[in-house]
């Protein structure tokens, strides 16, 4: 009887992959349903804005001179990986991304290794905030904001 069970039970998983493997999809027919049509890239491409366009912006600090316009507002973000309150920032400003203004790009430094912009602005405590002109001079330097709201209300307008 044991024998029995097992060879009907074979039977049946030979049955099941036979059918999972004549009933699937060819991988022209997936690559058809995931990948999106020229059609598709090309609309993508003339809707979507680049980041100058795009309400403020949040970028790491290697793109902050392509992504800044000359009159745009610059807020360079030390902050470090390891550091809680930095972390906190950072989501809240992940969250909250829409809420940038429009003429202002934030760059995130990375505390740790950013050694010679730390000593350049005077920087001692990883979550300080430093305010630049588009020549790199300082114009405000603050630390432990909590928030993106809070970021956006100590920015200096020159």
């Amino acid at each position: 009887m044991n024998k029995a069970f097992i060879v009907v039970g074979a039977l049946i998983v030979l049955g099941i992959g036979t059918v999972v493997i004549a009933g699937g999809s060819s991988n022209d027919e997936l690559a058809q349903v995931t990948q999106p049509s020229s059609q598709d890239v090309s609309q993508q491409e003339t809707t979507e804005l680049s980041p100058v366009e795009q309400p403020g912006s949040y970028v790491e600090l290697a793109s902050l001179e392509a992504t800044a316009a000359a009159d745009d507002t610059r807020i360079v973000f030390f902050k470090a990986d390891w550091c809680i309150t930095c972390n906190s920032l950072e989501k809240d400003i992940q969250e909250n991304l829409g809420s940038i203004p429009a003429d202002v790009v934030i760059a995130r430094a990375n505390y740790d290794t950013e050694l010679d912009l730390r000593k350049k602005y005077d920087v001692r405590l990883q979550h300080t905030l430093v305010q630049i002109d588009a020549e790199g001079n300082l114009i405000k330097k603050w630390v432990l904001s909590p928030s993106l709201a809070d970021i956006v209300s100590r920015i200096e307008r020159t």
